[in-house]
């Protein structure tokens, strides 16, 4: 899986400067303008759902196992049955195969009882990419046969690889992912060596290759090295600095067959999530013609969508695919952890799949509000239960959520004096299944204003209270980080100038009941999400980081 130089493809590089406040907000406008209609379409649910899990209930990762050895490495297995989906480890897709944990440690000799110095995998209960306690699978390799330094030309690797029997279908995957903190120097000012560039370097992240199939089995059940294509995607940080994707696709599968680079596809656009949860999704449709494609993205951003051939010369099947993966040219210790994997026989249709868990939580009982301040009011409530676990509670202002949290309280801040505002308060579980709300909105009245506090502006009224109404909808929160973003250039952008202030006047006065039918409707939502993905990315590029920081559930 290494990277060769000529492998590697530099891009040209352009830059741009930053146009006048108005028109950025006119650019914002008229994208959103053009995003809506987007959720009055449907795409056909045709997909299937082949493996899911979240690694919840009794999934285990076995303990090494000597017969599974073979000097330089070996495989481990992960079993047990999620509570969350129903589905079963190992993965078994396209009729069959399974799956295991592969560890190489070339040229160094491991069995069982030393492998753990070098490499493992865990489940740990980790704080998921909802917020909420969950379990997570935790990768690391710690050393090498450098130690912590680069591994040079040792194959060092921990991946996970599901072993088809047979290729049947389009593929889709998706999964979270969150890199360890310190990445970014780990893979920057590095000693000259080989897969070094300037001191940058690579890191697997996610392949699939081709090959045959064993007539027998083999004992360790590995498959077949001698295929003649492979798609695999990198994090590199080649010439030093920043991260970046590659999506490549060329023959090194095993087959021997003198190198050819099919493709290469670089982003430097998308950004490398560095120590937060970011979901990673791939799609492909293996085709001799031009409807060959190969899909790649971070978090709804594509870094890469190729259109093609992507057969390899022989027409081999896909006998290996390696996800997660812990594979690079860095210092050690290296990690991650990996939450939610789904695997689907094409691209999943729009909404949330029927879970197995279909029991939602009970009603939260006793919502109870109190008057803190003239601006500030905190509500209590009663625990719900749940046939697995609730994860969360929404909280509804005149029936609009605005804010999701894991406790039993809540406080709501940035209010208006002597004003009646009405809660409601549902529960969630993990699938998510959502509780009905509490049947009797609590109303509770804000303290008077002190004589010495003026009464808030028109103008001031919106910053405070205004909801974005669609994007909360569509992604369930008005504290969701997306949300926030485009909250952040609302008000640096638009609320600084006339077109902006009419653009949100106009905003406000159309979306409720826009946002109304969006929640009612899963696969509404998430083309919604997928539309609005430029206008957060748009976001993100000129919203300042104060302004970001100060979105809170204070202000919706």
């Amino acid at each position: 899986m290494k990277l060769s130089h000529d492998q590697v493809v530099r891009p040209i590089t352009t830059g741009c400067g930053r146009g006048a406040v108005a028109i950025r907000a006119a650019a914002f406008a008229l994208l959103l303008c053009a995003a809506l209609p987007v959720a009055a379409q449907t795409a056909p649910a045709t997909a299937q759902r082949l493996f899911a899990s979240g690694f919840e209930g009794t999934t285990t990762i076995v303990p090494p196992n000597q017969a599974n050895f073979w000097g330089t490495g070996g495989w481990t297995d992960i079993t047990g049955t999620d509570s969350t989906t129903g589905f079963t480890w190992p993965p078994n897709i396209w009729g069959g195969g399974g799956g295991r944990f592969l560890f190489l440690t070339d040229p160094l000799v491991v069995d069982a009882a030393n492998i753990g110095s070098y490499m493992f995998n865990q489940i740990q209960t980790v704080t998921g990419p909802k917020g909420n306690p969950t379990q997570a699978l935790y990768q690391q390799i710690s050393q090498n046969v450098n130690g912590t330094e680069p591994m040079g030309t040792s194959p060092t690797t921990n991946l996970f690889n599901i072993l088809p029997s047979g290729e049947t279908s389009d593929l889709y995957i998706s999964y979270w992912v969150k890199f360890q903190p310190d990445l970014v120097e780990k893979m920057n000012n590095l000693p000259a060596g080989p897969g070094i560039d300037n001191g940058g370097t690579w890191r697997a992240f996610f392949a699939f290759k081709t090959g045959g199939q064993k007539a027998v089995t083999g004992p360790l059940n590995d498959p077949m090295n001698n295929g003649d294509y492979r798609v695999e995607v990198y994090v590199l940080t080649f010439g030093g600095g920043t991260p970046y994707w590659q999506v490549l696709a060329d023959n090194n599968a095993g087959g021997g067959a003198p190198l050819v680079n099919n493709w290469v596809v670089q982003n430097r656009t998308v950004p490398v999530p560095v120590g937060e949860w970011f979901k990673f999704e791939i799609f492909w449709h293996r085709s001799n013609g031009a409807d060959g494609r190969v899909w790649v993205a971070v978090n709804g951003n594509v870094i890469a969508d190729h259109n093609g051939p992507n057969m390899g010369a022989w027409n081999l099947p896909i006998n290996r695919i390696s996800m997660p993966t812990v594979y690079t040219g860095s210092r050690m210790p290296v990690y991650q952890w990996i939450d939610d994997l789904e695997i689907w026989d094409g691209f999943p249709p729009a909404g949330t799949p029927a879970p197995t868990d279909t029991t939602a939580p009970s009603v939260p009982t006793g919502l109870a509000g109190t008057a803190a301040s003239s601006t500030q009011i905190n509500l209590t409530w009663n625990a719900s239960t749940d046939n697995v676990a609730v994860t969360s509670y929404q909280i509804y202002l005149n029936n609009v959520m605005i804010a999701n949290t894991t406790a039993t309280s809540f406080t709501h801040s940035g209010l208006a004096a002597g004003t009646t505002y009405n809660y409601r308060v549902s529960a969630a579980d993990a699938v998510p299944n959502y509780s009905a709300w509490t049947a009797t909105p609590v109303s509770v009245n804000t303290l008077p204003a002190p004589a010495s506090q003026a009464p808030a502006t028109e103008a001031s009224t919106v910053v405070d209270v205004g909801h974005c109404f669609i994007a909360t909808a569509a992604y369930g929160s008005p504290m969701a980080r997306d949300v926030r973003y485009l909250r952040a250039f609302r008000d640096q952008y638009l609320l600084t100038n006339k077109l902006g202030q009419w653009f949100v006047e106009q905003y406000y006065r159309l979306s409720p009941p826009l946002a109304d039918k969006l929640r009612a409707h899963d696969d509404w939502r998430a083309m919604v999400r997928f539309a609005l993905s430029p206008l957060v990315a748009l976001s993100k590029w000129l919203a300042s980081g104060e302004t970001f920081e100060k979105q809170t559930s204070d202000r919706p």
